[in-house]
């Protein structure tokens, strides 16, 4: 290694040993360098600056050298950095030299591990300052702190100059900024929208060519696909970036909410025969619901009574939008007349009677005295066997002496009627 010497102001020459010290700043991380080496002040320094920080993340990485005089010209410029950040994507074109105002050109950049060597066309001297960017093509390493290196290289001769790094976390993506759809926007529309307080800067790259700059954006994709969406903000002064990727699909997906939370169809007893509800219930957040009955006709309606002309197997289907994603339902009904509305005749098939009703005594009630209680399904019809009936879900009934009592309790269970037969003896 050649030995070097300091240029101070009035132009006479002086060794100095400089020792390393760390600086600070809210935007750059620097080091001063020691040993030999030509400076126009004492204080040599080296600074890279990182945005955004974010991991495992695309930035640009700006190197600065302040105060520096190269004795021979730079042939190469080699960036060291610590295992796991990515350097394979950086070109030629990536790169920006800028040697105390000239522009040297780059003729190539060649990758070995976590080292970058970026060769000059034509070797150029440092009168001053030396700045090297990379832009949009570091991909940084996990969080923590390190101490890259740049080395300048000679025909003779090589120097390396020490940094300091930090890579950090901002703020978890959902604390930041949310996506979403909702009804009324139109088909591949998507709000996207900043949601933190602290957030200045944001720089929307939706991943179809266009960008935003806005805290709240309504933004229509052109077509169905994948999209690689990235958003750079700053926050309390640092930049970072977030990236994922936004599906646009149309097609309706069959892995909506269970159907229960969506719809229902059923049969009700004052209904005429082939006559069925279909009506959007449950907790899911419907809008926009589109029926096809299977028998070439459809509502958009939220609440419908449709009648069938004639007994058989019909595929209904059902697309609704539920929190801005559209999903679709499909159901096969069997429509008979013989066992729906008004003229039905009551299956007697229906789930375990132990699952559907129960008659109790407890300690608190009267002689005779009974609780009838329905359990699954609806619209019951009791019959308690001594001439009196009734429709209530719960029923305390009293027998008026003992005796064996035959109780038919007629219910409807996903719009199917049932009939249940039990013989009950009350002493």
């Amino acid at each position: 290694m050649n030995r070097r010497t300091f240029v101070l102001s009035g132009g006479a020459l002086a060794t100095i040993s400089l020792s390393l010290t760390a600086t600070s700043a809210s935007d750059t991380d620097s080091v001063s360098f020691g040993g030999d080496f030509r400076a126009v002040q004492p204080d040599p320094e080296v600074s890279l600056d990182v945005t955004p920080r974010t991991p495992n993340s695309e930035s640009t990485h700006t190197w600065e050298l302040d105060h520096t005089v190269s004795e021979q010209a730079v042939e190469s410029i080699t960036l060291t950095y610590p295992d796991g950040t990515g350097l394979d994507g950086i070109t030629a074109g990536d790169v920006d030299l800028r040697f105390a105002g000239s522009s040297p050109a780059v003729s190539s950049v060649s990758n070995t591990g976590s080292s970058a060597t970026i060769q000059l066309d034509q070797p150029a001297f440092i009168s001053g300052s030396a700045t090297v960017t990379i832009t949009d093509a570091v991909v940084n390493p996990a969080v923590g702190s390190y101490g890259p290196e740049l080395v300048l290289t000679g025909a003779t001769d090589e120097r390396s100059f020490p940094a300091e790094m930090t890579i950090s976390d901002g703020p978890a993506a959902d604390q930041v900024y949310d996506i979403r759809r909702e009804s009324y926007l139109e088909d591949r529309e998507y709000i996207f929208e900043i949601v933190a307080g602290n957030v200045t800067n944001p720089v929307w790259e939706f991943g179809d060519g266009t960008t935003s700059t806005n805290y709240y954006v309504e933004h229509t994709y052109p077509e169905d696909g994948s999209y690689d969406l990235r958003l750079t903000v700053t926050i309390d002064g640092e930049e970072y970036a977030y990236t994922e990727t936004v599906e646009v699909d149309t097609t309706p997906s069959q892995n909506g909410p269970p159907a229960d939370d969506v719809y229902d169809i059923r049969q009700e007893s004052y209904l005429d025969d082939r006559e069925y509800i279909l009506e959007i219930a449950g907790s899911a957040n419907v809008a926009d619901p589109r029926w096809e009955f299977g028998d070439g006709t459809t509502s958009t309606g939220y609440y419908n009574t449709h009648t069938y002309a004639e007994d058989g197997s019909y595929e209904v289907s059902l697309t609704v939008d539920v929190d801005g994603q559209d999903y679709i339902y499909y159901e096969t009904l069997e429509v008979s007349a013989s066992g729906s509305g008004s003229g039905s005749d009551p299956s007697t098939d229906g789930p375990p009677a132990d699952q559907v009703y129960s008659i109790s005594q407890e300690p608190w009630l009267g002689d005779r005295e009974y609780i009838f209680q329905l359990d699954q399904g609806y619209d019951p019809s009791w019959d308690f066997g001594d001439s009196t009936t009734s429709t209530s879900y719960y029923v305390t009934h009293t027998y008026g002496s003992a005796g064996t009592y035959d109780i038919t309790l007629d219910v409807t269970i996903s719009g199917t009627q049932y009939t249940y037969t039990e013989t009950f003896t009350v002493d």
